[in-house]
């Protein structure tokens, strides 16, 4: 499960800095709804040396 955290930190470090919980919340849950929308991403997830087994 690292390397869908891997992207989300990515993600929220290019952004503007988060001013309190209530943004971290709304900018977190912004990228996962952005995350979930791409199915080729996920599965790409799933390609990765480390994470193969799990695909089977």
């Amino acid at each position: 499960m690292a390397l869908p955290y891997c992207d989300l930190k990515a993600s929220l470090s290019r952004g503007e800095p988060v001013r309190g919980k209530g943004q971290m919340k709304k900018n977190v849950l912004s990228q996962l709804r952005s995350l979930h929308k791409q199915p080729e991403r996920v599965q790409s997830y799933f390609e990765a040396e480390k994470i193969r087994y799990a695909a089977a």
